[in-house]
């Protein structure tokens, strides 16, 4: 679905670039308007403005949608016995995704054929409701573009805007992922040489002191 989704944005982003560049000719040439901008700048404004609030609304979905089908699973699963502790909870959800998926080894439970079928209605739903979502925010950020273009708004600022703020993007999470991998790596060299002897450590390799 989201390979759908990501198609039809571009799609729609590239139609908008060529409707954005042929519009704003067509308004200088009938209303004698000077123009902020070059013709394709004012495509690229309207082509942005109908493709990154969708794209982040669909990474943002494709990150919380996994665990928020997950909460409301393990909630149904809870109240019908509470006596459940989270380890034997995840392990039913992880034989109901298999189940539903057809992965699924063994003889299948009524429980776990029951939780497969709310696992199938709330992925249909959550489907539903992301791509009614996404194709509301390409349409009406297309609109808020297109009046901005109407008034002959300057393009070229907006674009390199919009650009610096990917680009800052980027190397954020570009920092925050080299950090996390340090951090890592030193958190688990730390519980390493914490749970050994440093001089039965140097002599098991063979040394000692003089």
């Amino acid at each position: 679905m989201n390979i759908i989704i990501l198609l039809l944005v571009t799609i729609f982003s590239y139609l908008s670039f060529l409707y954005g560049r042929s519009r704003i000719r067509t308004i200088t040439s009938t209303q004698s308007i000077k123009i902020n901008a070059l013709p394709n700048y004012y495509g690229y404004y309207l082509a942005l403005w109908c493709a990154i609030p969708a794209l982040v609304i669909l990474l943002l979905w494709s990150i919380f949608e996994p665990a928020i089908i997950k909460l409301l699973i393990s909630q149904t699963l809870a109240q019908n016995d509470l006596n459940y502790s989270s380890d034997q909870l995840n392990l039913i959800y992880q034989k109901i995704k298999a189940s539903y998926f057809g992965n699924f080894t063994g003889i299948a439970s009524e429980q776990i054929k029951k939780g497969a079928e709310q696992y199938g209605h709330f992925l249909s739903i959550a489907q539903g409701a992301k791509v009614v979502l996404v194709l509301t925010l390409v349409i009406g950020f297309a609109l808020v573009a297109y009046k901005k273009i109407q008034n002959n708004t300057h393009a070229r600022e907006g674009v390199e805007f919009i650009f610096k703020i990917v680009l800052i993007s980027c190397s954020v999470v570009a920092v925050l992922t080299t950090a996390g991998i340090i951090f890592s790596l030193l958190l688990e060299s730390i519980k390493f040489f914490s749970q050994i002897n440093f001089f039965d450590f140097l002599f098991g390799l063979g040394w000692s002191p003089q």
